[in-house]
């Protein structure tokens, strides 16, 4: 498989931001911070590779061999919330995902695993996620900037209007690709 085009295809056109909506939250609320961006989108990618990797070894030479892969699901989130614990406990000053950032660290692991053949592509949609999620903390912050200096209401100029612009994006990505 074109990695190259497998991770184009993952960030923009079924970026998990753009089509599922993951990390839109997060995102909007980051996207005037650009450190706040680099250091979610990095803290992401370090967690989501480290827990494919070791999701995909226990899956091959565990679960696949006891012909048992069918309870990959449920493993799959004890090891997410088990490396989320560990984490937690050995790096106590180090600020980690919060409740409401955990939808996104866990779903890019979880669309990897059930969309990719090999490791190597598992590895390669979690970064496209990580890369989509940064591509597009910008492109948030320049709707976010345009629709406040608009004529908008005070209530469109929140999320409405920013998620229909979202919506646009996605309907652009999906028809270039």
């Amino acid at each position: 498989m074109n990695f190259f085009m497998l991770i184009i295809f993952y960030c923009f056109a079924t970026s998990v931001i753009l089509t599922y909506g993951i990390g839109l939250e997060r995102l909007f609320i980051y996207s005037n911070n650009t450190k706040g961006v680099f250091l979610f989108v990095l803290k992401n990618l370090v967690f989501s590779i480290v827990t494919v990797s070791i999701s995909w070894f226990f899956n091959k030479f565990v679960l696949y061999p006891l012909g048992i892969s069918f309870f990959m699901p449920i493993f799959l989130m004890i090891i997410l919330l088990g490396l989320d614990y560990l984490l937690k406990l050995s790096l106590p000053k180090f600020k980690l995902a919060s409740e409401e950032e955990l939808i996104f660290s866990y779903a890019p692991v979880f669309l990897a695993f059930f969309h990719a053949v090999s490791l190597l592509e598992g590895i390669a949609i979690v970064v496209a996620a990580q890369i989509g999620m940064l591509a597009l903390s910008f492109v948030l912050n320049a709707i976010k900037i345009k629709t406040d200096e608009g004529n908008a209401s005070k209530s469109w100029k929140e999320a409405p209007l920013v998620l229909i612009s979202m919506g646009f994006l996605l309907s652009g990505f999906y028809f270039i690709l």
